[in-house]
Protein backbone atom coordinates (compact mmCIF):
# COMPACT_ATOMS: atom_id res chain seq x y z
CA UNK A 1 0.00 0.00 0.00
CA UNK A 2 3.24 2.15 0.77
CA UNK A 3 5.42 0.99 -2.19
CA UNK A 4 7.77 -0.63 -0.01
CA UNK A 5 8.57 -4.11 0.07
CA UNK A 6 7.50 -5.95 3.20
CA UNK A 7 10.89 -6.29 4.01
CA UNK A 8 10.95 -2.65 4.29
CA UNK A 9 7.92 -2.68 5.85
CA UNK A 10 9.01 -5.34 8.65
CA UNK A 11 12.37 -3.69 9.42
CA UNK A 12 10.57 -0.26 10.10
CA UNK A 13 8.42 -1.52 12.45
CA UNK A 14 11.11 -3.85 14.29
CA UNK A 15 13.31 -0.96 14.39
CA UNK A 16 10.50 1.95 16.05
CA UNK A 17 9.46 -0.95 18.46
CA UNK A 18 12.99 -1.39 19.48
CA UNK A 19 13.17 2.14 19.97
CA UNK A 20 10.27 2.50 21.95
CA UNK A 21 12.23 -0.12 24.69
CA UNK A 22 15.24 1.32 24.93
CA UNK A 23 13.33 4.74 25.34
CA UNK A 24 10.88 3.20 28.27
CA UNK A 25 13.97 1.58 30.21
CA UNK A 26 17.15 3.45 30.00
CA UNK A 27 18.56 4.80 33.23
CA UNK A 28 20.56 8.22 33.27
CA UNK A 29 23.24 8.77 36.09
CA UNK A 30 24.26 12.04 36.96
CA UNK A 31 25.99 13.64 39.81
CA UNK A 32 23.63 15.57 42.38
CA UNK A 33 25.88 19.04 41.18
CA UNK A 34 24.74 17.39 37.38
CA UNK A 35 21.58 17.14 38.57
CA UNK A 36 20.56 20.84 39.95
CA UNK A 37 22.37 22.17 36.91
CA UNK A 38 19.81 19.78 34.97
CA UNK A 39 17.21 20.72 36.68
CA UNK A 40 17.60 24.69 36.30
CA UNK A 41 18.57 24.74 32.70
CA UNK A 42 14.61 23.06 32.46
CA UNK A 43 13.17 25.66 35.01
CA UNK A 44 14.64 28.58 32.85
CA UNK A 45 12.45 30.83 30.93
CA UNK A 46 12.63 29.27 27.25
CA UNK A 47 14.78 31.72 24.80
CA UNK A 48 13.42 32.26 21.92
CA UNK A 49 15.26 30.38 18.42
CA UNK A 50 15.84 33.06 15.31
CA UNK A 51 15.30 30.14 12.93
CA UNK A 52 12.03 28.72 14.84
CA UNK A 53 10.43 32.28 14.66
CA UNK A 54 11.27 33.29 11.63
CA UNK A 55 9.72 30.16 9.99
CA UNK A 56 6.67 30.78 12.70
CA UNK A 57 6.06 34.13 10.71
CA UNK A 58 6.18 32.47 7.18
CA UNK A 59 2.89 32.48 5.92
CA UNK A 60 1.93 29.00 5.01
CA UNK A 61 1.92 28.04 0.78
CA UNK A 62 -1.77 27.81 1.01
CA UNK A 63 -2.21 31.13 2.57
CA UNK A 64 -0.09 32.72 0.19
CA UNK A 65 -2.03 31.68 -2.71
CA UNK A 66 -2.73 34.27 -5.49
CA UNK A 67 -5.06 34.29 -8.14
CA UNK A 68 -3.77 35.33 -11.43
CA UNK A 69 -6.69 36.00 -13.85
Amino acid sequence: MRGRSRTDFVREAAVRAAEEVLMESTLVRMSAEGFEAFIQAVSAPAAPVPEMVASLRRKAPWEKATTKR
